[in-house]
This record gives structure tokens, C-alpha cells and sequence, in this order.
């Protein structure tokens, strides 16, 4: 390749980085300099897109896990987390969990293998308490008391 034929290439190149930023980790910053966005790539490679608030806690969290899976988590004004939703790496069917302000999870929402929608809820303790659940033949609905046992269990009803 002659010296003007590189040149050339180079000038075009140069041209196109021009609209590109690179980098391993971007920061938004507020007018205080305090970081309010950040996107960068997490140990395992993956990237992280985190939100903060004006003091610093982070309230979302966009994220691929190892397995390449989408995660979005959401966190209250003392940072902990309340609501995550994802896909399943098996075969990518979504869930959404909420949490109660003391971490524990209180609701479960998702697609069971065959597609079809299902619900739990569950205790400040972290006990099942109910189940709500479609079937390609019915649905079902279980109710269990505070110690996990089988308390009522409708029967399933053929959806017309």
C-alpha cells in the first residue's frame, strides 16, 4: 500500500472515530461532580448501567448477569433493593420480584416452563402463603397458613 493510499485510510478513520467515544467506564456527572450515572463492565465482563439519586444510592441497576441474562433491579430511597426483574437463563422466560423494605421477598410473578403465568406470595417470614397459577387445562389457587401447610386448594377449573 503506497504512503498516499494510507494516508488516505487513515484520514477516513479518523474521520469516523471522531462520532466514538471508547472507554472500559463512563461517568455523568452532576454540576457537584458527584457521579450519577455509570457504565462499565462488571469483573465477570458483563456490563452495568447504574442510576444514582442526589445522595448516592443507587435506585436502578440495568445489568447482564454471567450467563448473558438481563437483570433490572430498583432500590428505595435507603438503597435496598425492592423490585428485580429478569430473565430466566435457561430459556429466557421473565420473573418479577418484589421485595418488602426488609429484603425479604414478598411476591413472585413469572412464567412457569410451559408459558403459562403463575404468582406466589409470600410472608414477612418468607413463608408460601399463596399460589395462583394458570394451566393449559385450568388454574389452580393454594392457600397455606403461616407455617407452610396446606390450608385450601380450589380445584382446577376448566378455562372455556
Amino acid at each position: 500500500m503506497t504512503t498516499e493510499k494510507r494516508l488516505e485510510l487513515d484520514r477516513l478513520e479518523a474521520q469516523t472515530w471522531k462520532r466514538m467515544v471508547r472507554a472500559e467506564r463512563f461517568e455523568l456527572v452532576d454540576e457537584h461532580g458527584k457521579a450519577r450515572a455509570v457504565l462499565a463492565l462488571q469483573k465477570n465482563g458483563q456490563p452495568l448501567l447504574t442510576l444514582e439519586d442526589q445522595n448516592g444510592k443507587a435506585r436502578a441497576v440495568l445489568c447482564l448477569v454471567e450467563s448473558g441474562q438481563p437483570v433490572l433491579g430498583l432500590s428505595d430511597q435507603n438503597g435496598k433493593t425492592r423490585a428485580v426483574l429478569r430473565l430466566q437463563s435457561d430459556d429466557g422466560r421473565p420473573g418479577l420480584e418484589l421485595y418488602d423494605q426488609n429484603g425479604e421477598s414478598r411476591a413472585v410473578l413469572g412464567l412457569l416452563s410451559d408459558g403459562q403465568p403463575g404468582l406466589g406470595l409470600y410472608d414477612q417470614n418468607g413463608e408460601k402463603r399463596a399460589v395462583l397459577g394458570l394451566r393449559s387445562d385450568g388454574s389452580d389457587l393454594v392457600l397455606y397458613d403461616q407455617s407452610g401447610k396446606l390450608v385450601w386448594s380450589a380445584l382446577p377449573v376448566k378455562i372455556p
